[in-house]
């Protein structure tokens, strides 16, 4: 019987570094065995000979890029038509329709939509990772700070977008995308903040809890506790040395010279239990001005141009409604969208 050599596509993500969509793209294409092969570029200035030959690009417009959204178009339907890649996708946040943000955006994708290539045109709608900027405040603080006053929008999660992108570069969806990938539920300031705390009370079950503490004190994940890493972390918590000497003694039951997991449960499960009936988990949501959330973003590192053109994003809808797409659900394969 003949047999078919199967050779991998090369697929190349452009986007900035750690965007949670793209990363969720990669995982996808290096998780296809032997079917693709993912190549990230985020500067389209560097060396591109490891894209040579590649069946399909996928770009990623994020809030940092939308000053050079329309260049950007420009540069990769260039770079594509001249390396021949046969598939290219254009995804990026839909703002306002009659917003200055969304002119430059659909003048970028008008550049792409007149190229002769097999283009996905992908618009869609605040992405939940981007509140992954706010991840110390909801830490720390159990707040989440926004500007969003009453506005809600349809926010997408970022598995959602890339499994859709990832089902149409391998062939397996031709369906007419959704004029916006939408989730399913208008969700506003309190909505989100709701959403996170859910999240957070499900990953604070004792047995998950006791998981993550575990592994915090196993610094070199030897997946056993020795004593030394056992002293050093209870003394950060203000035990004596007597105190924590006896919670050591009362977990180390078979006396190896190690605590397994199974030993840190039974001799730490009453201080462990302490812990989670003290720690909260309720996130509240704090309307602010977009001024507090430029100076708190920009004192995390994160570069003021792109905060500004984020809240640029979601404040673009203020007093307009960007509707749920019942689309979405069928152009992902099934019925509603996470």
């Amino acid at each position: 019987m003949d047999t078919q050599l199967i050779v991998e596509k090369k697929v190349v993500v452009f986007s900035q570094p750690n965007y949670e969509p793209a990363q969720q793209l990669v995982n996808l294409l290096q998780n296809a065995a032997g079917m693709f092969r993912a190549i990230q570029v985020s500067d389209l200035e560097q060396d591109l000979t490891d894209i040579a030959d590649s069946y399909s690009m996928v770009v990623f417009i994020t809030p940092a890029d939308f000053s050079n959204a329309i260049y950007l178009a420009g540069a990769v339907t260039k770079i594509a038509q001249e390396l021949k890649i046969e598939k290219l996708a254009w995804i990026a946040p839909s703002a306002a329709k009659n917003s200055g943000l969304e002119q430059g955006l659909s003048r970028a994708r008008e550049i792409i939509d007149n190229s002769d290539l097999d283009v996905l045109i992908l618009r869609h709608a605040p992405v939940f990772s981007d509140l992954l900027n706010f991840k110390k405040e909801i830490k720390f603080r159990r707040t989440l700070s926004l500007p969003l006053v009453d506005n809600v929008l349809p926010w997408i999660a970022p598995e959602d977008i890339a499994e859709g992108v990832y089902r149409w570069i391998a062939g397996t969806n031709d369906e007419k995308p959704p004029k916006v990938l939408t989730g399913t539920r208008q969700l506003g300031g309190i909505d989100l903040a709701q959403e996170i705390s859910t999240v957070l009370e499900r990953n604070l079950d004792g047995v998950g809890f006791a998981r993550r503490c575990f592994n915090a004190i196993d610094k070199n994940r030897s997946g056993d506790l020795d004593q030394d890493e056992m002293f050093a972390y209870l003394t950060e918590l203000a035990y004596s040395q007597e105190e924590a000497e006896a919670l050591i003694d009362k977990a180390h039951t078979n006396q190896d010279g190690s605590i397994d997991f199974d030993e840190f449960i039974a001799g730490l499960g009453q201080y462990l239990a302490k812990i989670l009936a003290d720690l909260p988990w309720k996130v509240q949501y704090v309307d602010v001005p977009r001024s507090t959330v430029l100076y708190d973003l920009s004192l995390r590192g994160i570069e003021e141009k792109t905060v500004r053109a984020w809240l640029a994003l979601i404040n673009s809808y203020n007093g307009t409604e960007l509707p749920i797409y019942q689309s979405s659900g069928k152009w992902l394969g099934r019925g509603t969208t996470s």
